[in-house]
């Protein structure tokens, strides 16, 4: 009979914590409902046959308009050399359009003068326009001239090497002088622009960055 019990006792004292815990899985939360999920009706637009439904507001736009031409010309007539002026400004290079050389592999751009505010002084006729420069001694230091190096290509030029038929020109930044196209290379220096028309001859012009001759070497 005392074991019977005793057996009893502890029954209760195992099966006690269950009961507790399945009372408190009965017994209704004191916190707030969680609020109900949205309906997929509510997040997302609706689908179709043929596909999502797209509201779109076309208050905000207005026709497209064309671009207006906004520059201006020296002359109406073409414009294919650099014509000397005092009344310029600081003149700009501008891309004009693509050449082709070498059997039609290689391209290059043509480019222009113009002031800036936008007139055009050159039609794009030249193959490469420079800011001359150079570097101090002794240094990595590079310092800009005021005068451009032009690059020109004749009517006629070897499209397979054509670089063996450039000829160059220097002219003022501000376009108040430019030299003909007679040279094979041009250098600057801090005082002078040196003006190569032949190596083997010494035949090399020196001039000022006003403009003016000062000797040739040959």
């Amino acid at each position: 009979m005392r074991r019977s019990s005793l057996l009893k006792s502890k029954l209760l004292l195992l099966t006690a914590p269950v009961l507790v815990l399945a009372a408190c899985r009965l017994t209704p939360s004191t916190a707030e409902p969680s609020p109900p999920h949205p309906s997929v009706s509510e997040t997302t637009p609706v689908m179709t046959a043929g596909g999502y439904v797209v509201k779109t507001d076309y208050a905000g736009l207005t026709p497209y308009r064309l671009p207006e031409e906004k520059y201006t010309r020296l002359s109406d007539d073409p414009l294919p050399a650099l014509v000397p002026a005092d009344n310029y400004g600081t003149l700009l290079p501008y891309l004009g359009k693509p050449v082709y050389y070498s059997y039609g592999v290689s391209m290059t751009g043509l480019y222009g003068l113009a002031t800036a505010d936008g007139m055009i002084v050159t039609d794009p006729v030249y193959t490469e326009i420079r800011q001359g420069f150079y570097y101090h001694d002794g240094s990595n230091t590079m310092t800009y001239m005021p005068a451009y190096r032009l690059q020109q290509l004749p009517e006629q030029f070897d499209k397979e090497f054509p670089w063996k038929s450039v000829r160059y020109a220097a002219c003022a930044k501000d376009g108040s002088w430019i030299t003909p196209f007679d040279y094979t290379d041009i250098f600057f220096t801090k005082a002078v622009i040196l003006l190569v028309r032949d190596y083997e001859t010494n035949d090399i012009d020196v001039m000022d960055y006003s403009g003016r001759l000062l000797y040739n070497t040959k």
